[in-house]
């Protein structure tokens, strides 16, 4: 009885140990970010072409581009968060092109008046700053290891400019490996 015993505790111990495997751990890069006017009239913020948006509904869409670059060769990924991003956004910032208002002259930094909406289903909205850019990419929907992946989020005007008119602003992200994206975005608040 005991060697019975013995031996289907082997068994077991083998299939746990050569038949599960743990589940794959990924590396991702960001490679690239594309940035759009966006109304934020809505439920949540959608990517506009029109020329001339409310300011009080105004916000600039941020997608970042992300790539796998490795594996650990474990099962397929079952979460979200079983990867690492090498080069994660390090600081975030919107600049006036053009005099916003008398307190924010261009050339000032808008971090007081955009708000990063990172989730918008609790509708998550955290200060501009430093270091919340880590991507949350969906790996459930890729096809293949080889297929790009996007993470969304808003930089939401939060204060409406000094009078309606034409106005354009800087984004310039800084990721970890010394990579920067920048671009302008021009609108007509109203």
């Amino acid at each position: 009885m005991r060697s019975l015993t013995s031996l289907v505790i082997l068994t077991l111990l083998f299939a746990v140990f050569t038949g599960c495997k743990a589940d794959r751990k990924y590396t991702a890069a960001v490679v690239g970010c594309r940035f759009a006017n966006a109304d934020n009239s809505g439920k949540a913020p959608v990517n506009t072409t029109a020329d001339t948006i409310s300011a009080k509904a105004y916000a600039i869409t941020f997608t970042q581009l992300g790539i796998i670059t490795g594996h650990d060769n474990g099962a397929d990924i079952k979460e979200e968060n079983q990867y690492n991003v090498t080069n994660e956004v390090l600081r975030l910032s919107v600049t006036a092109v053009n005099d916003f208002d008398s307190i924010h002259p261009a050339g000032t930094n808008l971090k007081d008046i955009f708000y990063q909406l990172t989730d918008t289903i609790k509708y998550n909205l955290l200060p501009l700053g430093d270091g919340r850019g880590y991507p949350t990419f969906n790996f459930r929907v890729r096809k293949s290891d080889l297929d790009t992946m996007l993470y969304t989020q808003w930089l939401v005007l939060m204060q409406p400019p000094r009078a309606p008119g034409s106005y354009s602003f800087a984004i310039n992200v800084d990721l970890a490996d010394s990579t920067r994206y920048n671009d302008t975005i021009h609108i007509y608040l109203k």
